[in-house]
């Protein structure tokens, strides 16, 4: 891994439990992505890329289990041999988007109840100052009247807006790292580009590291430097997204890329003449299939 790299995962095995014994649901993954880059997780139902996060945000349901595996945060080790603090990253320190802002917000309290909530827990601020904070937040995300949007239950909301709520929200405490796991899937095309423009913003004009887990490769080209992709549980390819999109070195990656005959292999990927910053950190052991 490199010295600079923000998260640093390294060797990871996950393994699912089921009725007819245990399979390996990630297979000695590493990874590493830096502040002011964005790393995307690229890989169909199954291939392993919620799980890897997952299992970063301590959130595997109780039949997986990591059995292989160190990580790093910020230099500290959260994860390894006799050391678990991953349920405090959460939140303050890794920000997580779920698929569908649903997942984020209770229906039945009003968004400024549980905006304040979690700045409460996070922040440990109230009153004004939570309400400043979420106004301030709000507005940087593109909503122009901050104060209707707190007073709205989610179902109040459009697609696009409750998915903006949903990343202010997981903003809140002022995290290093934002996870977005497949959060355009459930909305519009045209809400997807003005999601797509906000996280290219959060990672090139304010700094924050992200995660992208996405089944969809050119989406992945927009947003991130460097794309991971995985199949089965293992990593196939890695680079950043100018190598994988022109040059893809797996029969896995090139049909990914065919599926997407949009995909412009000939010109560098927007998200490299977008965004630019630093140099990707993004490693990764790419395993041969068995």
């Amino acid at each position: 891994m490199t010295a600079d790299a923000l998260l640093e995962i390294s060797d990871l095995s996950v393994r699912a439990r089921s009725r007819t014994g245990e399979t390996e649901a990630v297979r000695g993954l590493d990874l590493g992505v830096g502040r002011g880059e964005a790393l995307g997780i690229i890989g169909e139902s199954g291939s392993g890329k919620s799980t890897t996060v997952a299992a970063l945000l301590d959130l595997l349901g109780p039949n997986r289990r990591i059995v292989s595996g160190t990580m790093r945060f910020d230099r500290q080790l959260v994860y390894g041999p006799g050391v678990d603090l991953r349920p405090t990253l959460r939140g303050r320190k890794v920000g997580f988007v779920f698929q569908a802002a649903a997942a984020s917000l209770n229906p039945m309290r009003r968004v400024r109840s549980q905006f304040a909530e979690l700045l409460g827990i996070h922040l440990g601020v109230s009153g004004d100052a939570a309400g400043r904070r979420m106004h301030v937040l709000l507005e940087h995300l593109g909503f122009d009247d901050p104060r209707t949007v707190l007073r709205s239950y989610p179902h109040q909301l459009s697609g696009g807006m409750a998915q903006r709520v949903a990343i202010a929200m997981a903003l809140a405490g002022e995290p290093s790292l934002l996870v977005a796991d497949e959060v355009t899937s459930a909305v519009d095309v045209i809400t997807q580009a003005s999601v797509v423009a906000l996280l290219r913003r959060l990672v090139s004009e304010d700094g924050y590291a992200l995660v992208f887990v996405t089944h969809d490769i050119a989406l992945a080209a927009e947003i991130c430097d460097s794309l991971l992709v995985l199949r089965d549980g293992r990593v196939v390819e890695a680079g950043t997204v100018e190598m994988v999109v022109r040059t893809p070195q797996s029969d896995y990656t090139r049909e990914l890329i065919g599926n997407v005959p949009l995909l412009d292999r000939s010109s560098p990927p927007l998200a490299a003449s977008t965004i630019g910053g630093t140099q990707p950190t993004t490693t990764a052991r790419v395993q041969p299939s068995p």
